[in-house]
């Protein structure tokens, strides 16, 4: 059965969804005497922009790339995420970091790499 799915809008739906789970469980939660406005706008930013928007992005340009490249960028994005934080905020950046960051890449170029034309080009 082949059914044919609004990707845009069923993201956008789940953006929403996660969205209302995360306001319930801080409704749930203590709750402050106020809210700033500062505050609010900032949320409101978060969800909108960089949830419903990055999701909506993404799966417009995943429509031009394929299944594999879609799946290595989409392996890379916790470690340009973080690598975004230590250059654009400052967060630490210790041993650690590096050997995660390289067990992530070569475990992204391990899946990636066509292993049998590498073999083939060093027997030949």
């Amino acid at each position: 059965m082949n059914v044919q799915v609004d990707k845009p809008r069923q993201h956008i739906l789940s953006a929403e969804v996660h969205d209302l789970i995360a306001l319930a469980a801080r409704l749930l939660g203590e709750m402050p005497q106020a809210y700033p406005l500062v505050g609010v706008g900032a949320m409101a930013y978060l969800m909108i922009v960089n949830t419903v928007g990055a999701y909506t992005l993404q799966n417009i340009a995943q429509r031009y790339t394929s299944d594999t490249h879609s799946a290595v960028l989409l392996s890379m994005e916790s470690v340009i995420g973080y690598f975004c934080g230590v250059v654009l905020y400052g967060d630490p950046f210790t041993t650690r970091v590096l050997i995660g960051g390289l067990i992530v890449f070569g475990a992204v170029l391990l899946s990636v790499l066509n292993w049998k034309e590498i073999f083939r080009r060093k027997q030949a």
